[in-house]
């Protein structure tokens, strides 16, 4: 590896200590021979195989893993002393910013992979004379490869087909309004990154909350990211929206409302929330959160809801100049990671955010927001104003993979004195729109 020795140790430090850390070494092509010495090679080794089997950095369990290692004489008698002395050495280093190292990770694993390139071409030009159509196809394959193993691609070759394009797409939640879930091919598939964007107070979060719970209907299990809410009010709305009681109800009948959760969790599915101290998150450490939950639950997690990404910390090794390029960075690694990891994922927004200069105005507006800034695969807009959401009735709009042109326009009834989003609904009319806020106006004169 091209790394200075204190790089080296550097990466092996956080390999051992770090899951996410180590996830992305791993992904980046690094192997054990990429180091500079037996002692760093042998405990790079045994930090990836103890990640193979526990999709975990060892941590505390290095000495242990190495301790077998040697029992079974897979690493030399001799080498242990060493290695104690080595783990002592950078586990003692003085605290260092990540950011740099991971670039000049990135770096060396391109040019690890063109130079590989090269020494191919030389062989192929030797081969095939002056055939040069061969050699400059196993160079642009190599950058296509360095940069989507450092996380940097930008595009994809249609013929090759990622694996997970093979996985069926499944419907992991819907809605329950037929008019939308029909428009869906039955709901939210795995795979899709969706946006819910509104105003404040419209029921985002109401939203995020029913669709976990028609999810836990089906046997899918939920993580819940909300970012701008108290564990404590999430917990209360998932028991009044799986219970249909008001708040004062849930407090008065708390055996009842559990015995209802847990009826409706089909299949033995589960529904988590991020611990408090967590919340504060940089987009990338979602990956490491999944799989942290699933080894602790046995639970495999279909359905990530954030409320909300825009308050997550942008993926790390990049800078950004603006606030807006930082927010964009986030949805655009959150989409990936959900066509790649074949789980779907749902993020409410604010209309308005930090650094955006134009006021949601309509539909238009809506679309273009999404489609240009987050970046969704599917979007929805809930609409409504003062008197709608008086009467119960909000608008939700759908705009099928973020084209501009608005999908299905549905009204909502909602009671979220009990927790229900969806009562009744009907398909959006502008002369019963008229109709019913004029009589809201006149009620209030």
């Amino acid at each position: 590896m091209d790394l200075s020795s204190s790089d080296q140790d550097k990466v092996i430090y956080l390999s051992v200590i770090d899951d996410a850390f180590l996830s992305k070494i791993i992904r980046k092509k690094i192997e054990p021979r990429h180091f500079s010495s037996t002692i760093r090679q042998h405990v790079f080794r045994t930090a990836v195989e103890f990640y193979t089997t526990f999709k975990k950095a060892p941590k505390e369990d290095i000495v242990r893993s190495i301790n077998r290692k040697i029992e079974e004489k897979r690493i030399k008698e001799d080498d242990q002393e060493a290695m104690e002395e080595y783990l002592l050495k950078i586990f003692s280093m003085p605290s260092f910013n990540e950011e740099p190292l991971i670039r000049e990770v990135d770096l060396v694993a391109k040019e690890r992979i063109v130079t590989t390139a090269i020494n191919d071409l030389l062989k192929s030009q030797d081969r095939l004379g002056y055939d040069l159509d061969k050699p400059l196809d196993i160079m642009r394959a190599a950058i296509l490869d360095a940069d989507n193993v450092t996380g940097r691609q930008i595009i994809e070759d249609i013929i090759y087909n990622p694996i997970e394009d093979s996985i069926q797409r499944e419907v992991v939640t819907m809605f329950g309004i037929d008019t939308l879930d029909s428009m869906l091919k039955g709901g939210l598939r795995r795979g899709a990154y969706v946006v819910i964007q509104a105003f404040t107070n419209v029921g985002k979060t109401w939203c995020t909350i029913h669709l976990a719970k028609m999810a836990a209907r089906f046997g899918h299990s939920s993580l819940v990211i909300p970012t701008e809410a108290a564990n404590s009010l999430i917990r209360l709305r998932f028991r009044m929206s799986f219970s249909g009681m008001t708040d004062d109800e849930v407090f008065n009948n708390s055996g009842e409302v559990r015995n209802t959760m847990v009826r409706s969790m089909l299949k033995n599915s589960g529904i988590y929330i991020v611990s408090e101290e967590e919340k504060m998150m940089y987009a990338d450490d979602v990956p490491a959160l999944v799989e942290e939950t699933e080894n602790k639950t046995g639970k495999k997690i279909s359905l990530i809801l954030i409320d909300s990404a825009d308050e997550l910390m942008p993926p790390r090794g990049q800078k950004y100049q603006r606030k807006i390029e930082e927010n964009t960075a986030t949805h655009i690694y959150l989409k990936n990671y959900a066509k790649s990891s074949n789980i779907t994922i749902v993020t409410t927004a604010q209309v308005r955010r930090e650094g955006e200069d134009k006021q949601w105005l309509g539909a238009s507006n809506v679309a273009e927001n999404i489609e240009k800034i987050r970046k969704a695969t599917i979007g929805i807009s809930m609409n409504a104003v003062k008197e709608e959401i008086k009467k119960g009735y909000f608008r939700l709009w759908l705009f099928k993979h973020t084209d501009g042109m608005v999908g299905a326009r549905v009204w909502v009834r909602q009671n979220f004195q009990r927790g229900q989003m969806v009562a009744s609904y009907g398909k959006y009319n502008r002369e019963i729109y008229d109709t019913m806020l004029s009589a809201a106006r006149y009620l209030e004169q």
